[in-house]
């Protein structure tokens, strides 16, 4: 198995509805799965960098003002595994207007609730779950 650092972004807006990105049906990994946008660190590339670079290319968003929330391991069985470092950002309706879509089958906003109809695989879907419990609770300390 081959080791691959990965980024990826949760954006999500006022209403706390995030942004998922679904896989077209050639993906290499979890075709016609819904997923968040990011991808593969490059060689010596930071995290930080690789996803504004992975925005710019999959949304020709210039990403600014996001926040690293943490990083988790990932193993994909006879695939790849590495490090998975998870931004977050809060869009605005303007920003919002910003994004266009470049990669992927498609894209859509999505509630909590939506959320757990949607093609989604297990890794992500705990990464969702876990950013969901972290806006619950900065909301609340507002």
């Amino acid at each position: 198995m081959k080791r691959i650092d990965v980024t990826g972004i949760v954006f999500y807006d006022e209403e706390n509805k995030f942004l998922m990105q679904l896989r077209d049906k050639n993906a290499k990994v979890y075709p016609n799965h819904w997923g968040l946008f990011g991808g593969k660190i490059n060689k010596n590339e930071k995290s930080n960098k690789s996803i504004e670079r992975e925005i710019f290319e999959e949304l020709n968003f210039k990403l600014k003002n996001y926040e690293y929330l943490f990083c988790d391991t990932y193993k994909l069985e006879g695939v790849s595994y590495g490090n998975w470092f998870t931004y977050i950002k809060k869009i605005s309706e303007d920003e919002k207007k910003l994004m266009k879509l470049q990669e992927g089958a498609d894209w859509g906003w999505f509630s909590h609730t939506e959320r757990k109809d949607l093609l989604i695989n297990d890794e992500m879907f705990k990464v969702l779950e876990k950013v969901y419990q972290i806006i619950i609770n900065k909301n609340q300390e507002k």
